[in-house]
């Protein structure tokens, strides 16, 4: 059933003044934004704090998925699944050629030991594509399937993050999300095997926008690719 609105409505007023808090050419509150390759905080029309750190970034990329797609009504989207839950893990013997093992190994991590003592390890495939990192925006409607507007406070949906061990947590998202992992490690540990994208409204869907980044695992750890 659509809300319905009265003269003086407040939920209504709050939605007009949070709108136009947000896309005021003068906004009430300072702003986030991005100009120039760098992020900062607006007052205004005037530059308070400046973070420019991100036009040095370089990331080596062997492939790449570029993503739009619409999450539906209470629907999840999985974004990428490195499938890394998959690798059977193995004792030193087993160990590929040149890889360093140990509680210390840079590319390689422990996974615990048997009852003998003996650690166990898991090692990803050489010389294959892997996600290693993803930019993910998100974009809300202005209005729900019942026509009303929706308030930017339920601007909001859920991202799941999935280890090795299918072990899994949510974080609350707004509109952006990054993520990129070491480039060149080979540690099953080290990569995240799964992200989704629940879209927890009832009456709306969401769109994503995306770039998902694959980097192949290196065959060789004294050859590194950059």
């Amino acid at each position: 059933m659509s809300y319905i609105k009265y003269n003086d409505d407040p939920l209504s007023k709050r939605v007009s003044d949070a709108f136009a808090n947000l896309c005021s050419s003068i906004p009430v509150k300072k702003a986030l934004r991005l100009v120039d390759k760098c992020f900062g905080i607006f007052n205004g029309s005037q530059r308070e704090v400046n973070f420019c750190e991100m036009s040095k970034l370089m990331y080596p990329v062997d492939s790449s998925l570029s993503i739009d797609f619409e999450v539906c009504a209470e629907e999840t989207l999985s974004i990428f699944d490195n499938n890394t839950d998959a690798i059977i893990s193995y004792a030193p013997s087993g160990s590929p050629s040149g890889y360093p093992f140990g509680q210390a190994g840079e590319y390689v991590e422990s996974g615990g030991a048997d009852p003998s003592g003996t650690p166990y390890y898991y090692v990803i495939e050489s010389d294959r594509n892997y996600a290693r990192g993803c930019l993910l925006y998100v974009e809300y409607p202005s209005k729900n399937k019942l026509g009303d507007d929706i308030l930017p406070a339920d601007h909001e949906c859920q991202i799941i993050i999935t280890n090795r061990d299918l072990t899994n947590f949510s974080i609350p998202l707004h509109e952006f999300f990054a993520h990129l992992v070491n480039p060149e490690t080979r540690g099953a540990d080290s990569l995240i095997n799964k992200i989704e994208i629940y879209n927890p409204n009832s009456n709306f869907s969401i769109k994503i926008k995306g770039l998902v980044i694959y980097t192949k695992s290196n065959s060789d750890p004294s050859n590194c690719a950059c």
